[in-house]
């Protein structure tokens, strides 16, 4: 009796619980619960993006990777103060990781270098730089930046990166707000991989399902063209291109879609597409919602008598950059979104006052001038790249990167030039994009999903987990112990989070750190295993073997004639002497730490180097033989020598 009376006492529960999310669901929004819930989303849900100031994007292996490093708030622009260390990678042409390495952040900026190996293949080379924080939306929150790295001594071909995606189509059809509506005019805009590296422009044409041609459109280099339909009730449309046949997607004569009609210097123009079929309520209320970066620019409201106008607003109501426009039911339905930029009346130009000519090594004065400009004065943090004029070329800047930073991704032409983006081209790829923060979906459901990275606001995150060698599963301790050994010894503990995880959090500094940690009932079938640091998720990328173009061949030739006369005669050109500074005392391993060291330099007067090497060095076995000492080295897994 008492089973069944918790039964359907658990019926009655379920059946609450549901009613009461239906009623919620069913809650009319207005531009007050918006607001609130917009805000606690972006609260909850941060954002941080990474920038690195590199002096060049041509290496030769050997040489070093110089970058300064930025690290920003998205919803405010500002820099972070939210994490203390940035994780910074070198991908090879194959995506494989050949450096890794953890730079301090301090306030969000630091600096940092790379020493690149001298026996990299040439290639297309990925740069990439995350935050602990940032881990938890990998892949594609992180700068990447692709360098193209030569070496000198061993001439091969030119091993370069192509991205690609399983799911990617030969060509993506994005109508303007997401949706096709019959009877009106539809901007649409179309993406193709197809030229990705070809640069050339390619024709297509659009055509019914009876085989009628009704449009026609072109892909130029960037790979983004646009076309007009105006689509019919019960037709199917196809793109023909390149011998092949896509569809679009279906058109709807119930939904309505947002629209850019005019973007200008001093006000923006929007409109509702919607079938002329179509009919609404007279007490049917939207509201367009606009947003910049994690603020809410405007929320207006729009009656079906208003519906048919243009939505007009002024420029001083929103603000430059990417602009994020939705258009909301009143019963907190999303019924279209639509990107569009809005360029900056001013920018901040520097006037630099510089040497052209100078020797290595020597010291290098740059003089600005911002008076110019009528921002006033706005130098608070700068950072400056000098390099060879054998690698001229224009650096893609911070300010250009920030305008669509990793959330919307990358603009095709951004690596051309340092000027304002092209307004098309930037239309035609927004057209294409969406937010890969702001999810309007979740925020009017309140819907905040965990995650499994935390800002190291408080020091670097040792986090591990313990499971049984046997079986695999995860043990359930509730807490694991740490003791940092030293001449002042340290204890600290770690309780089990909702992931099974651990987590201690140590200073960040250079110092080299001797730690024991254990569970609290140790077993010989445990196993306690740290997490990796560099998180495994990577960019589907294809590699494409190539011979070095007449370009690269110009300018890796001379770098490498340079690389190599340095290396050989060292630097015998004039140097100023400079104050001593004091650097990082960590030392650089190019392979690794070892599990043990022993500095010979502390051994080389004891009168008999063979107990040295026997007490010291189990595995090395160290004989004297007429022409000196002989030494051979054991596999620990074998216990055989190595040849």
């Amino acid at each position: 009796m008492m089973k069944r009376f918790a039964l359907i006492l658990s019926s009655f529960s379920v059946l609450f619980l549901v009613k009461g999310y239906l009623s919620i669901h069913a809650q009319k929004i207005n531009p007050l619960i918006i607001t609130e819930r917009f805000n606690d989303y972006v609260r909850n849900s941060p954002r941080e993006e990474m920038y690195l100031h590199l002096d060049r994007y041509y290496y030769i292996a050997g040489e070093d990777i110089w970058f300064s490093m930025y690290c920003f708030d998205r919803a405010s622009g500002n820099l972070s103060v939210k994490s203390l260390i940035a994780y910074v990678e070198l991908l090879n042409p194959w995506n494989v990781p050949v450096l890794q390495a953890r730079f301090s952040l301090t306030s969000g900026r630091g600096e940092g270098y790379l020493l690149l190996p001298d026996t990299l293949s040439c290639g297309k080379y990925t740069i990439r730089a995350y935050t602990n924080w940032m881990k938890n939306f990998l892949p594609q929150n992180c700068f990447m930046q692709d360098l193209e790295i030569c070496n000198a001594i061993k001439e091969t071909d030119f091993f370069n990166k192509q991205y690609s995606d399983p799911d990617e189509r030969l060509l993506k059809f994005y109508p303007e707000g997401g949706n096709l509506i019959n009877g009106t005019a539809n901007k649409v805009a179309v993406k193709s991989t197809f030229n990705a590296e070809n640069k050339v422009n390619y024709q297509g044409i659009i055509v019914t399902d009876t085989r009628d041609t009704v449009a026609g459109f072109t892909i130029p280099e960037s790979g983004y063209g646009v076309f007009s339909l105006i689509p019919e009730t019960g037709k199917q449309y196809y793109a023909v291109f390149n011998g092949e046949s896509v569809s679009l997607p279906p058109a709807s004569e119930e939904k309505i879609s947002l629209r850019v009609d005019s973007v200008s210097e001093d006000l923006t123009e929007l409109g509702l597409n919607f079938s002329p079929h179509r009919s609404f309520s007279s007490d049917k209320k939207f509201f367009m919602v606009i947003r910049n970066m994690g603020k809410i620019m405007l929320i207006r409201e729009i009656s079906v008598s208003d519906i048919v106008n243009k939505i007009t607003i002024p420029v001083a109501e929103i603000k430059p950059g990417i602009n994020h426009a939705v258009l909301l039911s009143d019963e907190g339905e999303v019924l279209s979104e639509r990107l569009f930029y809005l360029p900056e009346k001013e920018s901040l130009d520097l006037t630099a006052a510089f040497d052209t000519v100078y020797r290595r090594r020597e010291k290098v004065i740059v003089n600005t001038d911002e008076s110019g400009t009528t921002y006033g004065s706005m130098l608070s943090d700068v950072s400056i790249s000098v390099a060879p004029a054998l690698f001229s070329g224009s650096l893609k800047g911070i300010k250009n990167y920030m305008i669509f930073a990793s959330e919307f991704g990358i603009l095709p032409d951004s690596d051309k030039n340092n000027s304002a983006p092209d307004p098309v081209l930037t239309d035609n790829f927004l057209l294409c994009s969406s937010s890969s923060w702001i999810n309007w979906r979740d925020i009017l459901s309140s819907l905040i999903e965990s995650k499994r990275y935390e800002f190291e606001d408080d020091g670097h995150h040792l986090s591990l987990s313990l499971r049984y060698r046997n079986s695999n599963a995860i043990d359930s301790a509730k807490f694991i112990y740490m003791s940092v050994q030293g001449k002042v010894a340290e204890f600290d503990y770690a309780k089990r989070d909702r992931n099974g995880r651990y987590t201690f959090v140590l200073p960040v500094d250079a110092r080299l750190r001797s730690l024991v940690i254990q569970p609290e009932n140790a077993n010989d079938n445990m196993v306690l295993e740290a997490e990796q640091p560099y998180p495994r998720i990577y960019n589907m990328i294809q590699t494409v073997r190539s011979p070095l173009s007449a370009s690269q061949i110009e300018v890796f030739s001379a770098a490498g004639f340079n690389y190599q006369v340095e290396k050989i005669y060292k630097n015998t050109l004039k140097q100023e002497v400079q104050a001593s500074v004091s650097m990082d005392s960590k030392r650089r391993r190019f392979y690794g730490i070892p599990e043990m060291e022993v500095l010979l330099d502390d051994y080389i007067s004891l009168p008999d180097m063979l107990e040295v090497f026997f007490e010291l060095v189990p595995g090395i076995i160290l004989r004297q033989g007429r022409s000196g000492y002989e030494m051979k080295i054991t596999n620990p897994l074998t216990g055989s020598f190595y040849e």
